[in-house]
């Protein structure tokens, strides 16, 4: 079982999610917070 690798990046109290799927949630959020703030900017500038 190779651990060097990915331990920083994966910390063991969240080995439930695999590396891929916190990359892909935090993806996710980030999208989705850039997306509601250009909508509040986008409603106050209207």
């Amino acid at each position: 079982m190779d651990t060097s690798q990915g331990v920083g990046a994966c910390p063991l109290a969240l080995k439930s999610f695999t590396c891929e799927q916190l990359l892909a949630i935090l993806a996710v959020i980030t999208t989705i917070i850039l997306y509601l703030m250009r909508i509040s900017e986008y409603d106050t500038y209207h």
